[in-house]
């Protein structure tokens, strides 16, 4: 969090990104990108590192910060299948800290799946946004034998 005694320097600083470590994706110029771009390198780098918490948290804060709301699911949904049963305190606190920008059924599907301890993979919420889940839309049949 970046603060500042004088008012008239607040102007001059514009707003500050989350991000600490931009190099470390191999991106130097971020500021001409559009959103999805910038979405695009931080799922290669969660999907690169799953288990470094630092990418998920600047995943979701970036989703909720350029209101992408789909996009916010999904990240939401890979931060659940990674935590696994551990980190249940900062699920919680990410979906709560995220429940404007969700639609009420995702916001208690995630809050389900947070509460359901024993669930596997594949009983998370599918999400064509998430890196980690199955990603499946529907199960209808297409050919039949």
């Amino acid at each position: 969090m970046i603060t500042a005694n004088n008012q008239n320097d607040t102007n001059e600083l514009g707003m500050k990104d989350f991000f600490s470590d931009k190099d470390a994706a191999g991106f130097y110029e971020w500021h001409d990108w559009s959103a999805e771009q910038g979405l695009e390198r931080l799922v290669f780098r969660v999907s690169r590192s799953p288990r470094y918490l630092q990418a998920h948290l600047e995943r979701i804060y970036y989703c909720f910060q350029h209101d992408l709301k789909e996009q916010l699911f999904g990240s939401l949904v890979d931060l659940l299948i990674v935590l696994n049963k551990d980190g249940k305190a900062l699920g919680r606190r990410m979906i709560r800290g995220s429940r404007s920008k969700l639609t009420e059924n995702q916001f208690l599907m995630l809050g389900d799946q947070l509460n359901n301890i024993s669930s596997g993979r594949e009983l998370f919420p599918d999400s064509r946004y998430s890196v980690f889940s199955k990603g499946l839309q529907s199960v209808a049949v297409l050919v039949q034998t």
